[in-house]
């Protein structure tokens, strides 16, 4: 299979010497012009091997959305890319969110300037939900820590991975967006390790 890089031409000049900035206040325009017929490759599969930075959750999302357009018209994720397509991307800033900061002790077993290391206990709900606004280790991490990732949930800052309410383990937790980035790519290959 083709590197992906020689399946496209980006059309923004400004992207081609640095990637895309998830965290941007300011939403981001991103033109490609597909090459050749890309057979069997879904959009969302192929966007997501373009820009690992988006997952495939946020690019179908954006596509549910209308923010992904093929040629001017709204797409499907399950769309397969044709050659001189032009595919528009319109990532928008991460949305304003309350998480309310709360006090809850954590117990934190490593830290660094970019990833902490806490070990969660059981009965805990790692982020907010519909029924749940506060009590959460989210809550707790939004006290404790100066800074956290963006990530794609407001509401889960610095959450790479979660664990159910009634399980224990530990939990990595980005303190930057590029280690979430990077973290979030390991879970997905599956080359992290869980002993």
């Amino acid at each position: 299979m083709a590197d992906e890089a020689d399946d496209d031409v980006l059309l923004n000049e400004e992207l081609a010497d640095r990637p895309l900035d998830t965290a941007s206040d300011e939403a981001q325009r991103v033109t490609l012009l597909v090459r050749r017929r890309l057979a069997g490759r879904r959009l969302d599969k192929y966007l997501h091997a373009r820009f690992p930075r988006l997952s495939r959750t946020l690019i179908q999302r954006l596509i549910k959305q209308g923010a992904i357009t093929v040629n001017g018209k709204p797409t499907k994720a399950s769309y397969e890319p044709d050659g001189h397509d032009r595919v528009e991307l319109v990532i928008p800033p991460p949305e304003p969110y309350d998480l309310v900061p709360e006090p809850i002790p954590l117990d934190i077993v490593y830290e660094d300037d970019y990833i902490l290391a806490l070990n969660k206990q059981k009965g805990l709900i790692v982020h907010p939900s519909k029924g749940t606004q506060v009590g959460t280790i989210a809550n707790g991490l939004a006290y404790y820590a100066s800074s956290l990732s963006h990530g794609e949930d407001p509401f889960r800052p610095g959450i790479v991975h979660r664990l159910d309410k009634n399980t224990t383990g530990v939990m990595l937790v980005a303190k930057t967006d590029e280690a979430h980035w990077r973290l979030s790519l390991q879970f997905e290959r599956r080359t992290v390790r869980k002993t």
